[in-house]
């Protein structure tokens, strides 16, 4: 396994791992690829964390993948080749978000064909929601999955965090210096029952409650808008000026770093079919010497030229942003742009974006418990 890999794993330029491989979303409607199964990445991810061989990955068995990967490379130091061999001796196991949208039956555990049914509801187009069962299991993992406890106490400190520790203090609840586990749970399992419609009545989760019926009541369901019926919308073909012209192509330069792991990978962005309602992309992820990604094989993605309409009622809550104007230069060239800069729990990015062509990012800076940039390097009118 290579450094550049385990590298965009930790700094999160793949939450998913399938997310990173395939570029983007993967159209359900079409063919997949021959180089990518989903049958057998689910199967190599499975057998890769299920450390018992009886067929499902626990909860349990995940946390101490985690553990043991991450006290390899702590002890591996600044050394690269005891890093890389810590990677391929353990691996990367089947990570927060994979498991915790694969546990449907909430038993806290994972099999090969939850996580490919979870793998096809997510890179299909409907919105998939996590019942208040699978928001604990993914808090918990999240904490796992963090490279920074680097003495394994179950807690990170000031001192581990290093320069990362402003963009984490908040999890600290007792400003005592440290964030423990139930201080991190705590906060990621509140916000993420949030993120998905659930509050603290049980019957604010669907999945939970199986006396609440949301086909009777729609309110119950957090995905459901009487007001804005599935496919519908206005066309909009003027806010997607950059995927209407076929043939056009865009390649980004991504750079990342968290701790001492650092990386750089490029992404091309093919339009290969315009119709009246959307437009068909190809994603190819690419190494920094701009050649392809072995094992990375090129996907599709639609963009729908239609946006919601308007409904009445409260706006939902938005985080300030501050927008100016501003001409930038960048490896692609010159561009007029929309300069935008928000700063949402404890991370502030900065993106600029084209002014002609709607939906074209130029170059974005975010930074965090781990940083990143995205620029523009080649771009095909």
């Amino acid at each position: 396994m290579n450094r550049l890999w385990l590298a965009m794993m930790l700094a999160g330029l793949c939450a998913t791992p399938l997310a990173a491989q395939m570029g983007e979303k993967e159209d359900p409607k079409e063919p997949v690829e021959e180089e990518y199964d989903v049958e057998e990445y689910a199967a190599e991810l499975i057998k890769l964390s299920d450390t018992d061989k009886d067929g499902k990955v626990t909860l349990d068995e995940v946390i101490k993948k985690f553990q043991d990967l991450y006290k390899a490379v702590h002890a591996a130091g600044e050394d690269e080749e005891k890093l890389a061999k810590a990677y391929e001796t353990h691996g990367y196991p089947i990570g927060s978000y994979y498991f915790g949208y694969s546990d449907t039956n909430g038993d806290k555990s994972v099999t090969k064909e939850e996580l490919v049914a979870a793998i096809k509801a997510l890179n299909g187009d409907a919105e998939v929601k996590l019942s208040a069962v699978q928001c604990e299991e993914m808090a918990t993992i999240e904490f796992y999955e963090s490279p920074f406890d680097k003495n394994d106490d179950g807690a990170i400190s000031k001192e581990e965090a290093d320069d990362s520790w402003d963009y984490l203090v908040d999890f600290d609840a007792d400003k005592d210096g440290k964030i423990t586990k139930d201080e991190y749970f705590k906060a990621r399992f509140a916000a993420l029952k949030a993120d998905n419609g659930i509050g603290e009545d049980p019957k604010s989760d669907p999945k939970a409650d199986p006396k609440v019926d949301p086909k009777a009541d729609p309110k119950a369901d957090p995905k459901a808008d009487p007001t804005a019926p599935a496919g519908e919308g206005e066309l909009k073909k003027e806010l997607f000026t950059l995927y209407t012209k076929k043939g056009r192509t865009w390649t980004m330069k991504v750079s990342s770093k968290v701790g001492d792991f650092e990386s750089v990978t490029h992404m091309k962005y093919e339009v290969v079919n315009v119709t009246d309602e959307e437009a068909e992309v190809k994603t190819t992820m690419l190494d920094k010497d701009l050649k392809e990604m072995a094992g990375m094989p090129a996907s599709t993605f639609k963009v729908s030229f239609r946006v919601p309409k308007a409904t009445s009622g409260a706006a939902p809550t938005a985080t300030a942003a501050s927008t100016t104007e501003e001409k930038i230069k960048v490896a692609a060239g010159e561009f007029e742009c929309i300069k935008t800069t928000v700063e949402m729990a404890g991370n502030k990015t900065t993106a600029w974006t084209s002014k002609k062509f709607a939906g074209l990012c130029v170059k974005s800076e975010t930074s965090g418990a781990a940083t990143s940039t995205m620029e523009l390097v080649e771009f095909t009118e």
